[in-house]
């Protein structure tokens, strides 16, 4: 059986072990900037592919993909503006904050259904109730 003192001595293993670990990652991490710092500061030697071709002609992409792409972009966003400001907005429908329960017939064929013994989403599907709606005359229902 792992008694108190082993799993005190499994800590203390372990927290030297990361604090070695740590150690050894600083150190790397201050090697690597040195030699990083030593290849920036070095110029490049003679005539050669270094020499001749600057690094920026290597990384960039060349100006007119950018202003072509862009220009495309630019055309696009356009369309789809004018296609959204062309589109007719929908007149907002006047729903009832409250509905009467008496005289609404979802409410009458949810009771069917939770009287059917159906479960929420069952019964909302079937009466057009929301989901939440379908819970709590569940709850209800059954006293809960």
């Amino acid at each position: 059986m792992i008694t108190h003192h082993d799993l005190l001595f499994g800590m203390a293993i372990l927290c030297v072990v990361s604090a070695a670990l740590l150690i050894l990652n600083l150190l790397a991490w201050r090697q690597n900037r040195r030699i990083l710092a030593r290849l920036l500061a070095q110029e490049p030697a003679g005539p050669g592919p270094a020499a001749t071709i600057p690094s920026s002609a290597v990384t960039d992409i060349p100006t007119s993909l950018l202003v072509t792409t862009l220009s495309r972009l630019e055309q696009r966003i356009m369309q789809v503006e004018e296609g959204i400001k062309e589109r007719p907005v929908p007149a907002p429908v006047a729903m009832p904050l409250v509905t009467d329960p008496d005289t609404d017939t979802r409410y009458e064929r949810a009771q069917q259904l939770i009287q059917e013994a159906h479960s929420a989403e069952q019964v909302a599907r079937g009466s057009g109730l929301t989901l939440y709606e379908a819970e709590l005359l569940l709850r209800i229902q059954r006293g809960q």
